[in-house]
């Protein structure tokens, strides 16, 4: 959805409200937007207490 903002505001809080726990969220580093909300989306999640991991600890949990 970072490739197709057009409200920065809503596209934040819809993203953050629709992440749950166990989730892989995945944003586009080519985008402005990801940039400059990121640090906030993962402080909001944090608050509503999601956990967020390296791609590194993903592989052992999936024996990649």
């Amino acid at each position: 959805m970072d490739t197709r903002v057009k409200n920065p505001s809503k596209w934040l809080d819809k993203i953050i409200q629709s992440t749950q726990k166990n989730d892989i969220v995945l944003f586009h580093d080519t985008q402005a937007i990801t940039a400059e909300h990121l640090n906030h989306y993962i402080v909001e999640c944090k608050n509503r207490g999601i956990e967020f991991v390296s791609k590194d600890s993903l592989k052992n949990v999936f024996h990649a």
